[in-house]
């Protein structure tokens, strides 16, 4: 068993909602923006919203959406008419569903028709996430064609400290046409790395307890090629922890 020190676990501490950007606010009121992964948790009625750094509940996307969508959202947090005193719940909610698909496990030469570059990535990740990643792409230049992105885990690759590492590979689509929109934001679930990678861990801290699994993963992506050969560029010099709880 690993214990880490994780200065950001809040799962077990009252839901604060700092972190997102507020676009407005009232008296006893305030509006934010923020990326989300839907969950479903009974002890908060059902539906719930996981952001960065808190969970609140989302009643209005019951049925609207299902455990594991990405979402970017706007939503209002009423803090003069609550229906519990123990979570927040947003009302008001706008969002945008954000693409999502599963990483791919692949050995081999990594060669394939996914051979468009990026310029650069980041990546954004939390316990809340419940093993999915954001990924911001930054691209040399726009322009009118739709995209689609893997996210290939290759187990052979592995570094001197025993970190393994994912490959984010792009490939250009279709043009654009009528609503059509080119997001560069995507999100991937890991969640299946987790039982043949994983590591178990715990987490301590004033008499709280939780209980964790986590996989360390170095990100790379595809920034050029070089006689027909992918070249690779590492997102951040050091590796990204994905978490699940127990």
């Amino acid at each position: 068993m690993i214990k880490k020190n994780l200065l950001f676990f809040l799962l077990l501490l009252p839901v604060i909602v700092g972190g997102v950007r507020c676009v407005g606010e009232g008296e006893n009121r305030s509006t934010a923006t923020s990326i989300a992964v839907i969950g479903n948790r009974a002890d908060m009625g059902g539906c719930v919203m996981n952001l960065s750094n808190a969970v609140l509940a989302a009643p209005e996307l019951a049925g609207k959406l299902k455990v594991d969508d990405c979402i970017e959202a706007t939503f209002t947090i009423n803090y003069s008419n609550q229906p519990s005193d123990k979570y927040y719940t947003a009302t008001e909610i706008s969002y945008v569903l954000l693409n999502n698909d599963s990483v791919i496990v692949k050995t081999g030469d990594m060669i394939d028709d996914h051979n468009d570059s990026v310029k650069s990535i980041a990546l954004n990740t939390s316990p809340y996430y419940n093993g999915n990643i954001f990924v911001q792409i930054n691209r040399e230049e726009v322009n009118n064609h739709l995209y689609d992105y893997d996210l290939i885990f290759n187990p052979d690759s592995i570094d001197e400290n025993g970190i393994h590492t994912v490959f984010l590979k792009s490939k250009k689509e279709d043009k654009m046409s009528g609503s059509q929109t080119n997001s560069n934001l995507e999100t991937f679930n890991l969640r299946s790395l987790f039982a043949a990678y994983g590591k178990d861990s715990l987490y301590q801290s004033g008499g709280i307890e939780q209980r964790y699994r986590y996989v360390s993963l170095n990100f790379k992506h595809q920034s050029g090629v070089k006689e027909g050969i992918p070249v690779y560029s590492r997102s951040g010099n050091k590796p990204v922890d994905i978490y699940i709880f127990n």
